[in-house]
């Protein structure tokens, strides 16, 4: 069964539930950064990770690129995989070119379970690649749906 198709099921009340209303800022200042790749810099550092948390603002997608490069994707060569906390919000992934659906693609690759962060229960909802993929297709058809999602990859709470 799929969680989000399945209009009565727990995980898609809880994605229809999950809205955000961002703040209007009226005016942003920029500063410079160096941009690094994310397992170039890591990997001679780390030795361990426990848990990795991505929030981004949209560049979610280019962050998980960065530590899961091949041949020698950092977070595969780490005695233990982390457990990932990582915001999938389908609208600022399209404004920062990519989508929600790669998003998901991509960290179906580490094989870890999926599950959605329900703030309002204070609980963990089982979902699946392919339930998350077609919710963040059904955000993107809808102009303007800044819902959002905070899904965590591995096994659960530890």
């Amino acid at each position: 069964m799929h969680l989000a198709a399945t209009p009565n099921s727990t995980a898609a009340r809880l994605i229809c539930a999950i809205t955000r209303c961002l703040p209007r800022v009226q005016s942003v200042r920029a500063h410079q950064c160096r941009l690094l790749c994310g397992a170039d810099y890591l990997t001679p550092r780390l030795s361990r990770m426990d848990m990795l948390k991505v929030d981004t603002r949209g560049d979610e997608y280019r962050v998980m690129l960065g530590l899961l490069p091949l041949p020698l994707p950092l977070l595969q060569v780490l005695p233990a995989l982390p457990q990932i906390l990582i915001e999938l919000t389908p609208r600022s992934l399209r404004q920062a070119g990519n989508s929600g659906r790669e998003l998901i693609a991509l960290l179906a690759t580490l094989n870890q379970p999926f599950w959605i962060v329900d703030h309002l229960e204070h609980r963990l909802v089982a979902s699946t690649a392919a339930d998350l993929a077609l919710c963040c297709d059904n955000v993107d058809a809808c102009t303007g749906d800044e819902r959002f999602m905070n899904i965590l990859i591995g096994s659960g709470l530890r």
